[in-house]
């Protein structure tokens, strides 16, 4: 019996460290469907802000890609600088970007950026004893980015936008494949990408 309530407190006590912060990623898309398809051979992406602005988008930019690139779609990324640390014009940065001469330009404007640690402890039962200490704290660090994201290109200034809201956790980088799969998504449903 001893043992048995021991295994039941363990199993209540483990739970919680298993119920750890999951990954949300959501793309709110602005309603706004194209009669025809674009056709796009140049597309730009831009960011501003921090850093770790900066290293989301450059990111999500390597996956989005090579995602377009099936598509015969060729992909740049710029970082056009931080308008409230380094007090960057980022207009001009973006006209002087735009001397590769795209079809289309998806910006990525960050409105929340930060982070957060969160630890998880697990309980560790000894068996010789039946006695049950906890383990050292595990941490994790989730990075929590909201971007308005705006596609426009030289004939429009606006094709397409979203709001992009994701919680991830930092050194993850698989997560970004998945990011960029839901932003293609976004457009192809919008009809500015062909379906494949």
């Amino acid at each position: 019996m001893k043992t048995f309530l021991l295994s039941l407190i363990s199993v209540c006590l483990l739970l919680p460290a298993f119920s750890q912060r999951r990954t949300i990623l959501k793309l709110d898309v602005t309603e706004h469907k194209l009669d025809s398809v674009k056709s796009y051979h140049k597309l730009l992406i831009v960011t501003e802000g921090n850093m770790q602005s900066r290293m989301y988008v450059e990111n999500l930019s390597a996956e989005l890609g090579k995602a377009l690139k099936s598509l015969q779609i060729e992909c740049k990324y710029q970082f056009l600088g931080d308008r409230l640390k380094d007090n960057a014009d980022t207009d001009a940065a973006l006209e002087k970007a735009k001397a590769w001469a795209p079809d289309a330009i998806l910006r990525f404007v960050p409105s929340t950026t930060t982070e957060k640690m969160g630890y998880t402890y697990a309980p560790v039962v000894n068996s010789l004893n039946n006695s049950m200490r906890f383990s050292s704290p595990s941490a994790e660090l989730y990075l929590t980015n909201t971007f308005d994201v705006k596609l426009i290109d030289t004939e429009d200034d606006h094709v397409w936008s979203a709001r992009l809201f994701t919680v991830i956790e930092a050194g993850r980088p698989t997560i970004f494949r998945r990011i960029g799969k839901m932003i293609l998504a976004g457009l192809r449903k919008q009809h500015v990408l062909a379906q494949s």
